[in-house]
C-alpha cells in the first residue's frame, strides 16, 4: 500500500480528496461510551440458500436525495467545492482550506472534513490519519471534534450523527458520535471500505487482511442501536482497490453490492442481503462479452430507485491509461444473477450522484467540468 494510505491500487476512482490545511480551533471534549466490549458482538455466518429468494422490488426507497449537493475531487483546490443544485453547477470558495473532505450536511449547511492533510500513519498498519472537524458554512466557523488519529468519517443520512474510524495502537475502531457529543464504539478491527445504510440504522464495513489485525475477512453489517454485527459475505479485498471503494446499499437498505476489483485475484461483484440471509456472485451477461466497456470490475455503483438497474463506472475498462471511464447502465437480473442489457451512456472521469433520481446523474467530465447525463 502506497503513501501509508489504506488502499491504493491501480487507477483509483476520481472522487473526494482535497488537499492543504490551515485554521486552528481548540478541540471540543466528548464523552465516549464503550457500550460494547471488544468482540462482544459475535459475528454470525449467514447460511447461503441454494436459490436466492428476492423480496418485492417495488418498495419505496427510505432515503431522500437533497436538492443541494456539495462535492469535491482530489485534484481540486483544498479551499473550493462544487455546488450542485437545481440542474446548475457552480463552485464555492471556502473560508478555510481542507486536508480532506468527508461530506456535506444539507440539514445544517456544514462540511465534515479534516483540517490538516493526513500525512501521519497510525494504528497497526500505519494508515494515514488526521483530525475530524466541522466547517459551518453559514457563519464560517470551524469546530475541531478530534485532534488526530481519525482515518475516515461520514455524516449519517439524517445529519444527526457522524460515523468515523479511529486508529489506536492495537486496532481500528468504528465510532458513532451524535450531535450532542455522545460517542459510542460500534465495532473493532474494521477496515476502510464502509458506508452507512440509507435509514442510518446500520453501518456496512469490511475486515481485510494486510492491516495487522487478527480478523475473519469479510463484509459485515453492524446495527447502530445495539451494536450487533453479522458477517454477510465472504470476501477479502486485502487492502487493494481505491480509497473511494465502499459497499453500495440498495435504496431500501435490504441489499448491498461490493466490488472486489483490485489485486491479483479475478474481480468479483458480490450481491449480499443486509440481514445475512445470502450472498451471491454476480456475472456479466455473455451477450456483452465483446463490448469493450462491459466488466464486473466496477469502481463505482449507483442503484437506480427501482432496485432493478445499476449505474456503474469502471476505471479498469478505460480505453487508455488515465483516460475517461465508461459510464454504463445495467439491468440487474436476480434470476440469473447477471448484469444484462448494458447501455453505454458515455465516457467520464467520475460519477458523482443523482441530479434527478432515476432520470439523470451528475458526472465529472474529462475536461474537469461537472455536467449531467440523462438515463435512457
Amino acid at each position: 500500500m502506497s503513501d501509508g494510505c489504506e488502499k491504493w491500487f491501480g487507477l483509483a476512482a476520481l472522487f473526494l480528496v482535497l488537499i492543504t490545511a490551515c485554521c486552528t480551533v481548540a478541540p471540543v471534549a466528548s464523552k465516549v461510551e464503550n457500550e460494547f466490549p471488544i468482540h462482544s458482538a459475535t459475528a454470525t455466518r449467514a447460511a447461503v440458500p441454494n436459490t436466492p429468494r428476492w423480496e418485492d422490488t417495488s418498495i419505496a426507497p427510505t432515503s431522500q436525495l437533497h436538492s443541494k449537493i456539495l462535492w469535491a475531487f482530489y485534484q481540486s483546490s483544498g479551499g473550493q467545492v462544487f455546488v450542485l443544485e437545481e440542474a446548475q453547477a457552480s463552485t464555492l470558495d471556502l473560508p478555510v482550506s481542507m486536508g480532506e473532505y468527508y461530506g456535506y450536511n444539507p440539514q445544517t449547511d456544514q462540511i465534515l472534513m479534516a483540517r490538516d492533510f493526513p500525512d501521519r500513519g497510525a494504528g497497526p498498519a500505519g494508515v494515514s490519519v488526521s483530525d475530524l472537524s466541522i466547517l459551518d458554512l453559514e457563519n464560517g466557523t470551524l469546530e475541531v471534534l478530534l485532534g488526530d488519529d481519525v482515518v475516515k468519517a461520514l455524516w449519517s443520512p439524517d445529519g444527526a450523527a457522524i460515523a468515523y474510524i479511529l486508529a489506536t495502537d492495537r486496532t481500528y475502531e468504528l465510532h458513532w458520535r451524535t450531535t450532542d457529543a455522545v460517542d459510542r464504539i460500534l465495532a473493532y478491527d474494521v477496515t476502510f471500505t464502509w458506508s452507512i445504510a440509507p435509514s442510518g440504522g446500520a453501518v456496512a464495513f469490511t475486515r481485510e487482511s494486510g492491516y495487522g489485525l487478527d480478523i475473519e475477512a469479510g463484509l459485515y453489517v453492524v446495527d447502530v442501536a445495539f451494536g450487533e454485527e453479522r458477517l454477510i459475505a465472504d470476501v477479502d479485498n486485502s487492502g487493494t482497490g481505491s480509497v473511494t471503494d465502499r459497499p453500495y446499499w440498495s435504496p431500501d437498505g435490504r441489499e448491498l453490492i461490493l466490488s472486489h476489483w483490485g489485486g491479483p485475484d479475478e474481480p468479483r461483484l458480490i450481491l449480499a442481503m443486509a440481514d445475512g440471509s445470502g450472498a451471491f456472485d454476480l456475472a456479466l451477461d455473455e451477450a456483452l462479452a465483446d463490448e469493450w466497456w462491459a466488466t464486473i470490475a466496477l469502481t463505482g455503483v449507483i442503484w437506480d430507485i427501482d432496485r432493478s438497474h445499476l449505474l456503474t463506472l469502471s476505471t479498469m475498462a478505460s480505453r487508455e491509461m488515465d483516460g475517461p471511464s465508461p459510464l454504463v447502465y445495467y439491468r440487474l437480473d436476480r434470476d440469473s444473477l447477471e448484469l444484462t442489457d448494458g447501455i453505454l451512456l458515455g465516457e467520464v472521469d467520475g460519477m458523482i450522484d443523482w441530479a434527478v433520481p432515476g432520470s439523470s446523474v451528475w458526472v465529472l467530465t474529462s475536461a474537469r467540468d461537472v455536467a449531467q447525463i440523462a438515463l435512457p
